[in-house]
């Protein structure tokens, strides 16, 4: 496994282990009671759309195999470019995620690839214990642009792993938000103006999505959340329907269940909505 799919997967644990806000401890408040409405929309994957309206991108992959080996791995990119147009901002802004996002190494490119390539291929036969055979491994890497609004800019983001000897491949998604005009990266904070209050709320939503019965634990539930509290992942987008939470696998559902998604949509929080970022309830 590459070093930085072993980053990405310890940063998912960590952060399901840290997403509770200590600093909330001692306030006392109530939860939003909020009227949903019987039906809300879903979201079954992380859209990959081909065509995104005003966005202007091409499409572009490589995969290198390794050479002179007995047992041959690989290891492949797919990421798409932006036409440069009047906003240079987000282009470098989203450029240079894209290739942080793909090799875990900032400031290279396209160009980087095969000497990448070599270094994780090196990698992973120094990691093989003394007197034990090398595994081939297959390694994925791949960006998408998945949403924009009037002033969001979304990146999706994917990242698949699997070893010869492995009963199954290890996988996870990634969404990444820009502000459409200033490239700056967009967290919860600036889209909700009280994350505390809107987390209360996307648990409601998400026992009616999951169908967890009134009074029911999301534990009996099936659901493993740490010490059986809701809590948002971190990896979250911003979609003309809603945001777009992504629980990995394993975080709160078996790796059978696979990604657990989350869509909140805008009509069930809008009063909870910053100033600048009104518009997407209307």
């Amino acid at each position: 496994m590459s070093r930085y799919l072993l980053f990405l997967f310890t940063l998912l644990a960590i952060t399901a282990c840290n997403n509770t806000d200590g600093d909330n401890d001692d306030l006392v408040w109530t939860a939003p009671t909020i009227e949903l409405p019987d039906s809300l929309p879903v979201m079954e994957s992380v859209p990959q759309p081909d065509v995104l309206a005003g966005v202007s991108f091409t499409r572009a992959e490589k995969k290198i195999t390794e050479q002179d080996c007995n047992v041959c791995s690989e290891i492949s990119w797919s990421w798409f470019n932006l036409t440069p147009d009047a906003n240079q901002v987000l282009y470098d802004s989203v450029m240079a995620f894209n290739w942080y996002y793909l090799t875990g190494i900032k400031g290279v490119s396209e160009q980087d690839l095969d000497s990448i390539a070599a270094s994780f291929f090196r990698q992973a036969k120094t990691d093989v214990p003394v007197g034990e055979e090398p595994e081939a491994w297959m390694e994925q890497n791949k960006v998408w642009p998945a949403a924009i609004t009037k002033e969001t800019f979304t990146i999706g983001g994917g990242v698949y792993f699997m070893s010869s000897g492995a009963a199954h491949g290890n996988y996870a998604t990634h969404l990444e938000n820009f502000d459409a005009s200033t490239g700056r990266h967009l967290k919860l904070n600036n889209i909700v103006a009280e994350p505390y209050k809107f987390t209360a709320i996307a648990e409601q939503v998400f026992r009616k999505q999951k169908g967890v019965a009134t009074g029911m634990s999301l534990s009996e539930a099936g659901f493993s959340f740490k010490e059986d509290v809701f809590y948002l992942p971190e990896v979250f987008g911003v979609f003309p329907e809603g945001l777009l939470f992504v629980y990995a696998p394993y975080e709160i559902a078996s790796y059978a269940e696979g990604e657990q998604l989350l869509l909140v949509p805008y009509s069930v929080f809008a009063d909870e909505l910053t100033t600048n970022y009104q518009y997407l309830a209307k």
